[in-house]
């Protein structure tokens, strides 16, 4: 009885076997996709940056992170509302 359903597994993974692409199939396949969807996205930002240009509008790629942006933002803020408070008392 048991090397009837082996022989039955075996016949049943054959099947699932001829049914399904390989390893080497599949990723040529997904290679294929993805050429094909990053070219479709590079199309799409081209298409998208002609639009805003053609606009007036500056397209921006990439900003610079300054972790000292807050401080710096804070001081101007604060000689702009305040002056003298920022400014030593033998200045004034």
């Amino acid at each position: 009885m048991p090397e009837i359903l082996l022989v039955m597994c075996a016949g049943w993974v054959e099947k699932h076997k001829a049914k399904t692409p390989g390893n080497r199939v599949l990723q040529q396949q997904l290679d294929e996709w993805m050429e094909q969807w990053e070219t479709q996205e590079k199309q799409r930002h081209d298409t998208a940056t002609a639009a805003a240009e053609d606009e007036g509008w500056t397209v921006v790629t990439k900003q610079r992170v300054s972790c000292h942006r807050p401080l710096i933002a804070h001081l101007l803020f604060s000689l702009c509302v305040a002056p003298d408070a920022h400014m030593p008392t033998s200045a004034l």
